[in-house]
């Protein structure tokens, strides 16, 4: 169960706040470390804390704002992280109120978290079940829509190269129509030769003397 929202701890200046270099920790190492100890706590919780812990110093976990080339960026101690998420970790399980493990409980300064009563629990954990199913559906959709999407895709890509095989084909049949069509070449007549030998000799015809 995540942590529920903080509340004001005493006041304490940030200037005396520091972290070493080697204790300093990010916002997703902090997620990761919460992960390995099985803490269930979302980003956007620990970036509420986070922003709480850096605003209000003297709680649980010593916070500082970083500036780098990327922007500003929290920091986090990791000893004290560590500490405030078994703390969280036992308490969800005992349903005791959270103190804070670095200091004595009657001097706690670590945002306490109410007790919920037993229809609290169980409407949170119907709310749980159904943004799960919700969660569940969704996937089931996109699957079944990228499945779609993958189907028309190869439909496209069968309708087009039919369309190519049928243009290359369509292209082949038209040659050969005009190879039919084309009228064939007519034999010219043989002309009588002009160099033929002519008879020009003429024939002497007899005159009689009177």
């Amino acid at each position: 169960m995540p942590p529920q929202e903080p509340r004001e701890p005493q006041e304490v200046s940030r200037d005396s706040v520091e972290i070493r270099d080697d204790d300093a920790i990010s916002i997703q190492e902090a997620l990761t470390l919460a992960s390995e100890q099985e803490f269930a706590l979302g980003k956007s919780t620990l970036q509420r804390w986070t922003k709480f812990w850096y605003e209000n110093p003297g709680g649980a976990v010593r916070c500082v704002l970083v500036t780098t080339r990327g922007g500003k960026i929290y920091k986090l101690s990791r000893d004290n992280f560590q500490a405030w998420a078994f703390e969280q970790k036992q308490n969800d399980k005992s349903h005791e109120t959270p103190r804070d493990p670095m200091r004595p409980s009657k001097a706690s300064r670590d945002p306490a978290r109410p007790q919920e009563t037993s229809g609290g629990v169980q409407e949170n954990t119907n709310r749980l079940k159904e943004l799960e199913n919700e969660n569940m559906q969704l996937k089931i959709d996109v699957g079944v829509r990228k499945q779609l999407l993958e189907r028309a895709k190869q439909e496209m890509d069968d309708l087009r190269s039919m369309a190519n095989g049928l243009l290359r084909e369509n292209g082949s049949l038209e040659f050969q129509l005009r190879q039919l069509a084309a009228p064939k070449p007519k034999k010219e007549t043989e002309a009588p030769s002009q160099n033929a030998p002519v008879d020009n000799s003429t024939h002497d015809v007899g005159t009689s003397s009177v």
